[in-house]
């Protein structure tokens, strides 16, 4: 599932810079597995900072803290040292099943999301890594036809 999103994430990212070389710069697009993978990679730092914030709001982190929780459980190294506490049934009783139900449902869909942002990440590098136009790089074998 997250190879998929992540395959569909970069075609979707490679037809906004195709249609902005072509209508916007009026040229013959080059260079999109760069411009992909530099995006995406973009993408997921902000997706980083983003829940360094929450962590900082919520859970009274420092921020440096929260960018390093938001790196590992993307990266899904996951060493444990930090942990959501938050929602907390000493912070609000009354309102506790709902802060659960949400905080739940929205972690699963946000870290999704960052799962698959990482995924794109390698997958668009590896797309640029294969591209003829990438200077500095040479092709070493032409690749084989069937």
């Amino acid at each position: 599932m997250l190879s998929t999103l992540a395959q569909y994430i970069n075609a979707c990212i490679g037809r906004a810079l195709e249609c902005c070389y072509e209508r916007v710069l009026r040229r013959k697009p080059v260079g999109i597995g760069i411009g992909s993978a530099a995006i995406t990679l973009a993408i997921s730092a902000s997706m980083i900072l983003i829940i360094a914030l929450f962590g900082c709001y919520w859970e009274g982190w420092r921020y440096l803290d929260g960018v390093y929780f938001g790196f590992i459980t993307l990266t899904t190294i996951g060493f444990g040292d930090f942990v959501p506490l938050h929602p907390s049934p000493n912070r609000d009783p009354e309102g506790y099943r709902w802060h659960v139900l949400m905080f739940t449902v929205l972690s699963i869909l946000y870290f999704t999301i960052g799962l698959a942002i990482v995924s794109s990440v390698l997958l668009s590098i590896r797309n640029a890594m294969e591209e003829r136009s990438l200077s500095g790089f040479q092709v070493l074998k032409e690749p084989e036809e069937d």
